[in-house]
């Protein structure tokens, strides 16, 4: 495989829809962004230590402390992860925090396909096109199993030749040569 890496605008597009590309050479690895920013996870840290030391003088604020506490953890362990691993061969996605991993050898990955809809936004007089591309990126594995990878949408633009591309890119890194 002579270039693994994903091009330059398809990473901005990517990255523009909530997800974190990292290129490691021979894996390539796409993480969903943290639902909240690290002002808010500090924010949610702060309350949550002093409404701990509030429990010291009522139970109630301490395991409101504990919740709120939770929160941010639970929010990172969610965040969704695929890897391909041209060393091994595999493709693997973590899920949300229940899911646990898939783990497919690239030769059990059938497809990788892409749904899309449109969807009628607010009319406006001064707009001629108020509708919503959306696009779902998805690989479906050898035992008809189908795995969410992206979900693109733009409002009275239509990415489908970036969408076309990340497919191909993505269905070059599993069956180099098709």
């Amino acid at each position: 495989m002579a270039n693994t890496s994903l091009p330059f605008d398809l990473q901005k597009l990517v990255a523009r829809h909530g997800y974190i590309y990292e290129d490691l050479n021979t894996i390539q690895v796409f993480r969903s962004k943290a639902s909240f920013s690290k002002y808010a996870n500090l924010a949610l840290i702060f309350i949550g230590i002093f409404l701990l030391i509030g429990g010291l003088f009522s139970p109630i604020f301490f395991l409101l402390g504990f919740g709120v506490l939770l929160v941010p953890l639970i929010k990172y362990i969610q965040r969704k992860r695929f890897v391909f691993d041209f060393k091994k061969g595999t493709f693997e996605l973590k899920g949300s925090l229940f899911g646990g991993k898939n783990i497919y050898p690239f030769r059990e990955i059938t497809a990788i396909e892409v749904n899309y809809d449109v969807s009628e936004g607010d009319v406006s007089a001064f707009s001629n096109n108020q509708k919503q591309h959306n696009y779902r990126i998805y690989v479906r594995a050898s035992n008809n199993k189908e795995h969410e990878l992206f979900f693109i949408s733009e409002k009275e633009f239509n990415p489908i030749d970036s969408v076309a591309a990340l497919r191909y890119t993505i269905s070059n890194w599993i069956k180099p040569g098709s």
